[in-house]
């Protein structure tokens, strides 16, 4: 009676988690899911047709490459950037610690719309990086910058550098310093230190940032529009596209469960290297 009466509590307890599950997470995706495999979204019938113009569109085939691409483009960049702030955080004094952790999460507090209008800015023709490299001599022209793929990575790779230091710092904070130390004290070089010691040991926040910029990206709409141009179309936009400008509910399903499965892959290729992360740990 008393176990009976203990599992009604338990019940109890998650019931308001799991209807917020059901209707704001698992209701939409059956729906979706439902509205993909339907000719109209007024029709009762069924069909595949929406998959097979996915995947025998060239442009859209184009734009599902493109998407992956930037966002590995500019995960790779995130990590690269990321590291070497992460460390001189760590090695900082508590003060200064505080003072650059502030500094990097700033950022965060301003719109994502408005740091893309200051790219503009910055990209432009006329603007300072063109007005720099043609004062030094570097370049005698001003150079296209704006609406194309570099713009977009350069603004994808800046909107979420934040986001993979603090998940690099995470894994560094974790670390036991005395490795460090024992690999000096056992006559390694400091690079020798940095490739068998610490690099190995942060590789959980290497992944881990490299998958949350990845996510972040593929999922970016409001960015590569205006860096990139209304000509400039990554999977979300696309999707977008189709569902308002188009009133194609089922092929915007379609696209928007693409997105998905993509991201949900590289979920799961993250959570088998983490485990041959913990395996090669353990030995």
């Amino acid at each position: 009676m008393i176990l009976k009466s203990q599992r009604w509590n338990s019940l109890f307890l998650i019931l308001p988690a799991l209807i917020v599950f059901i209707v704001f997470f698992l209701g939409p995706m059956i729906y979706l899911t439902m509205l993909s495999f339907r000719p109209t979204v007024d029709s009762d019938g069924w069909t595949l047709n929406n998959y097979f113009h996915m995947f025998k569109d060239s442009f859209v085939l184009e734009v599902v490459l493109r998407t992956v691409k930037l966002s590995f483009v500019s995960a790779f960049l995130d990590i690269i950037l990321a590291y070497p702030l992460a460390l001189v955080i760590l090695r900082s004094s508590p003060g200064w610690r505080a003072f650059y952790t502030m500094l990097i999460l700033s950022p965060l507090l301003v719109s994502v719309v408005v740091r893309s209008f200051g790219w503009m800015i910055l990209l432009a023709p006329g603007g300072f990086i063109n007005n720099v490299l043609m004062h030094f001599g570097l370049i005698s022209e001003p150079v296209k910058l704006l609406f194309n793929e570099t713009s977009v990575v350069i603004g994808l790779t800046h909107i979420h550098l934040p986001h993979v230091i603090i998940a690099l710092l995470t894994a560094l904070y974790s670390m036991d310093p005395r490795l460090e130390s024992a690999s000096a004290s056992l006559g390694a070089r400091p690079w020798q230190t940095f490739w068998r010691v610490t690099f190995p040991l942060s590789m959980p926040g290497v992944l881990s940032g490299g998958l949350l910029a990845f996510s972040l990206s593929m999922s970016s709409f409001v960015l590569p529009n205006i860096l990139g141009g209304p000509r400039y179309k990554v999977l979300a936009a696309l999707a977008y596209e189709q569902t308002v400008g188009l009133f194609n509910w089922p092929f915007g399903a379609t696209l928007s469960l693409l997105l998905l499965f993509i991201s949900t892959g590289i979920v799961a290729f993250y959570q088998k290297m983490s485990k041959g992360q913990g395996k090669e740990a353990m030995v």
